[in-house]
Parts: structure tokens; sequence; C-alpha cells
């Protein structure tokens, strides 16, 4: 699944990465685009947007990435950067339970912007900080239960799960693309096969 430039694209999804300010989404998104860890990243403060290129299930994809900052201010005029988006990866700091509480508002907000929940992949992030961990257990695994969510803990900083986290947001973005594309085939079948009884009526009538 290595990245190709100047080839044809036969698919292009777009994500968004989403979550409370310093969770370390720009950090991961660092480290997928460029493998690499950047521990000073600054605090994003308007839409970070960037791409990879790359082969699954026989297809060369393009996938649109958007860092969305987490900061309370910038959210009312940036909700408009959820549309077309495919899947969202929704992003906590393991050690800081106030952004794991804050989870709802994020899961509000996307589905209000048509992304269900069946799209977005939730994300604890920080797992090297073990010592610091602040997330009651038994919290977490009602959250789960209660929204049906798809869960992952990373490490930007370690590298731990990163490309497995954006590999199952791009697997529901396929799927989700692919049954859209499936969706519009069925309704210009239906369409199709309406005009031809509407043609067939007419012809059964002159004869």
């Amino acid at each position: 699944m290595e990245s190709r430039e100047s080839i044809d694209i036969d698919v292009s999804v777009k994500i968004v990465l989403v979550g409370d300010s310093q969770v370390g989404k720009s950090s991961l998104l660092s480290l997928f685009i460029n493998e690499e860890f950047n521990q000073n990243i600054p605090t994003t403060h308007g839409i970070g947007n960037k791409h990879r290129t790359l082969e699954l299930e026989g297809k060369v994809v393009k996938v649109d990435l958007w860092d969305v900052p987490g900061h309370i201010k910038y959210r009312p005029a940036l909700t408009q950067f959820y549309n077309h988006a495919s899947a969202a990866i929704l992003i906590f700091d393991l050690s800081k339970r106030e952004s794991f509480k804050n989870l709802n508002k994020w899961i509000s907000e996307l589905t209000l912007s048509g992304i269900k929940l069946p799209r977005i992949l939730l994300v604890g992030n920080k797992s090297d900080k073990t010592e610091e961990r602040d997330i009651d257990e038994s919290d977490l695994q009602n959250f789960l239960k209660n929204y049906y969510l798809k869960y992952i803990e990373t490490s930007a900083k370690t590298g731990e799960n990163v490309e497995e986290a954006f590999m199952i947001a791009l697997q529901k973005s396929l799927k989700f693309y692919e049954g859209r594309n499936e969706s519009r085939s069925s309704t210009q079948v239906d369409a199709r096969n309406r005009e031809a009884c509407c043609v067939c009526r007419v012809v059964c009538r002159l004869f």
C-alpha cells in the first residue's frame, strides 16, 4: 500500500479528523503522511488539508484528509468542511478526561452534518502515556456500547496503530463510496425500467 504519484486515480475520498484541541490530530496526520513524528506541531487555527495516494483492494485511492481545529470558537464556521466527507476520525486524548467527556458533542455535530455513526472511527490517542491515563475503562466501554463505534488506541509518538487507524477509516470511506454508487446505479436502472414500461404502454395502446 505504498504511495504512488502521477497515476490515474480510481477513487477519491475525503476523511475529516475531529476532536478537542491538542488531542494530537495534527501529529497523527503528520505521521501518516510524512512517516515522522513532530512534537512541535503548533495548534491548528485554520483548516489543515493533506492528501496521500495509495493502492488498496486493487484500486488507486486518493485520500483527502482534513484536520479540523478543535477550539470551540472555530467550530461554527468550520462545520461546512464536513460536507462530502465519507468518514470521520474522532480523536480524544487518553490522558485528558475532558476530551473524552466532549465526545458526545462531537458525535452530535458529525451526525447533524450527515456523517452517520458507521462512518465514524473513535481513536484514543497518546497511548504511550500509560502513567497519565485518565479514562475510566468502564466509562469507555459503556460509551462504545451506546454508540456502536469502532475503536482503536494510537500513539503518534511511538507510531502504535497509526497506520492501522487510517486504514480502518479508509475502509469505512470505500464502503460508503461503493454503497452510494450502488444506490445511484439502482436508481438509474429503476428509472430506465419505468421509462421502458411507459414506452411499452404507449405502444400497446397504439395496437
